[in-house]
């Protein structure tokens, strides 16, 4: 089976981590022995900067990603709010498709990561019959966040896929509202070979692990709030708080450090690689999550897989991943209850069994597992168009 991989985002050297999950899966599929390729074209304003300094304003390429070829198309474009635009991105991802077959060949299904891929995907099926799934991650869906223009796409990619995915319960539950059509909820997925334990990365510091994007909707505010309260009780242990990631708010939260009198305590480590991740989440004793709202986490099912808990708040995606044997669900914007369970789980964190944690990751979100679910859809969609 040949599976095309269509991203809405994707890993870029300046952000490694963009769209990891993406890459990852394909990977995974990979592994598992299905002909798995991927075409992502870079069309927005994002990271607008780095493609003028590198003169990126048009450029193409074809590589070998471990053994996966990948075409990309890099180019300085405009924002997909137009419908001109909408249109001009469509026609590139069309252009690249058919490059795409000619290198490798023609993809028995195309799995669209994201309603913009969705609806591109539409056309590719329209023209040249692929049948296609359709998986959700954005939190925009969440009512109607997104700019109207995009509401036509949403509802093309829900109207036309052959099979719809939503990779948490909540966001299914939002897409429900926008289609009468059944969503099968598939997690994603976290590369258990990589994440792991290491003991021997363990200190005599409690650590507090934070990893994550450092922007408004992630609110790591409320965990500086959380833990200036937290110390207040606890200020004569040995503990710390790591933060892991990068994002316009970084100025404004080590000032913050500064008003709570708790930098001694606090550590800003910006954005790192994944195997520097590893070991951050190998070192700590639980991770702690913020956000306002989330599709999914995966940042919380790598922790677990490293045999961490999880605080996380219940804002969507963590509500399928957090259970009472892997951690604890507070309410979102409220540092007081985290604070809470941050002093609950440093009390009681000898009860949460890192194997047990790990051995439940591994069955729920594990590369293996996951990748399974996958692939018996994928065989049902073209099943069902070469019987149709």
């Amino acid at each position: 089976m040949h599976i095309l991989i269509i991203p809405t985002w994707y890993v870029t050297p300046e952000r490694p981590d963009l769209g990891i999950y993406f890459r990852e899966q394909a990977l995974a599929l990979m592994k598992s022995g299905q002909e798995t390729g991927v075409v992502y074209v870079d069309f927005g304003l994002d990271n607008a900067w780095n493609k003028l300094i590198n003169l990126h304003l048009f450029e193409r390429s074809f590589h070998l990603d471990h053994g996966m070829p990948t075409l990309r198309l890099e180019m300085l474009g405009f924002s997909k709010r137009f419908v001109w635009s909408q249109r001009l991105y469509v026609k590139l991802v069309l252009s690249c498709y058919e490059e795409y077959c000619q290198k490798v060949g023609t993809p028995d299904i195309i799995h669209a990561q994201g309603y913009t891929a969705g609806f591109a995907a539409s056309r590719i099926k329209q023209q040249w019959k692929i049948p296609f799934v359709y998986s959700e991650h954005m939190s925009t869906l969440k009512g109607h966040q997104y700019p109207a223009a995009h509401g036509y796409m949403v509802q093309t990619s829900l109207r036309q896929a052959d099979a719809i995915t939503a990779v948490s319960s909540a966001l299914a539950g939002w897409m429900q509202e926008k289609t009468a059509r059944a969503i099968q909820v598939i997690p994603n997925l976290v590369d258990t070979d990589f994440f792991k334990p290491d003991a021997s990365q363990k200190t005599g510091t409690f650590t507090f692990l934070y990893v994550g994007d450092l922007i408004p909707i992630k609110a790591p505010e409320v965990l500086l709030y959380a833990f200036s309260i937290f110390l207040r009780s606890n200020a004569h242990k040995n503990v710390r708080l790591d933060l892991v990631g990068m994002g316009h708010l970084r100025n404004a939260l080590e000032k913050l450090t500064h008003r709570l009198s708790i930098t001694e305590y606090v550590h800003f480590h910006g954005l790192l690689p994944a195997a520097a991740v590893v070991v951050k989440m190998q070192g700590a004793n639980c991770l702690v999550l913020t956000s306002q709202t989330e599709t999914f986490g995966v940042v919380q099912t790598e922790a677990m897989a490293c045999g961490l808990p999880v605080i996380a708040t219940d804002c969507g995606g963590p509500a399928d991943i957090v259970t009472h044997e892997t951690g604890i669900l507070v309410k979102t914007h409220d540092p007081a209850a985290l604070a809470d369970a941050m002093t609950t789980l440093f009390e009681k964190w000898s009860h949460y069994n890192p194997v047990t944690i790990r051995a439940s990751t591994v069955e729920r979100f594990g590369h293996e597992k996951v990748s399974q679910r996958w692939i018996k859809l994928y065989k049902e969609v073209i099943e069902a168009n070469y019987t149709a």
